[in-house]
């Protein structure tokens, strides 16, 4: 993956442009983000370190249906759709690209789209898995430290277990049942095909593709991981 300076990685404070990354990794030697990542089948929080110049390469300015426009090297892969990978010199007209839909639900929250499934998913809650280095479980409560719902930083996640939430004993009371409830009845909402609504509707198909001048691009190291949510869009890292 080479990407301009311009590129922006998304990742768990937002998205960044790679030109920032690659500073701040000049500046901190130890210096480690953690960004979104595609398996094969589900997005996926990574860290990645070691962003750095891969030097001078041939660029290509690939226009999306969104307006927007990545300037990549000849040798970056494109995720589509239907699995398959595609260079810039590859790709076609109306070539539908993997997406990532980012979006605010109803009740503040940040949240996404799974890329295959189109389930919604809030941010908070694959970040808190991350950082707990599991699923989340039944009982498992996730609070924002800032109290700011759109905030997803692993700094700014506290996750804690209700052991009566999640055994559902009489000790854990009205008022919490009914608080539960409450929670149950936001998590039928936000997969509810009327809030699926709020994240634009966006194909990320190919408009055009053109050739450009040699410019300095940059890669990363991602852990355990060879993709890297770009504008939007998953693109590949290089195997070596």
């Amino acid at each position: 993956m080479g990407l301009r300076g311009d590129a922006r990685i998304e990742t768990v404070s937002g998205a960044i442009p790679m030109m920032d990354l690659v500073e701040a990794s000049s500046d901190n030697l130890d210096f480690s983000t953690q960004l979104f990542t595609w398996n094969g089948a589900r997005l996926c929080v990574t860290t990645a370190t070691d962003f750095r110049s891969l030097g001078a390469h041939q660029i290509f300015a690939v226009v999306l249906d969104d307006r927007s426009t990545l300037h990549v090297s000849a040798g970056t892969q494109f995720i589509l759709r239907r699995g398959d990978l595609k260079r810039p010199p590859e790709l076609e007209n109306q070539d539908s690209l993997l997406p990532l839909y980012l979006s605010t639900d109803n009740h503040g929250y940040s949240v996404f789209k799974e890329p295959k499934t189109s389930q919604l998913r809030k941010l908070s809650w694959l970040v808190a898995e991350w950082k707990l280095g599991r699923p989340l479980e039944k009982g498992d409560i996730v609070n924002h430290i800032d109290r700011d719902r759109k905030n997803y930083h692993p700094d700014n996640l506290k996750i804690t277990h209700n052991k009566a939430m999640a055994t559902k004993t009489r000790k854990y009371g009205l008022v919490k049942a009914a608080n539960e409830a409450n929670e149950l009845l936001d998590e039928c909402i936000s997969l509810s095909p009327k809030l699926a609504q709020v994240i634009k509707k966006r194909n990320h198909r190919v408009v055009s593709v053109e050739p450009s001048i040699m410019e300095e691009v940059f890669t990363a190291t991602v852990t355990n991981s060879q993709t890297v949510a770009v504008s939007g869009v998953f693109l590949k890292l290089p195997s070596c």
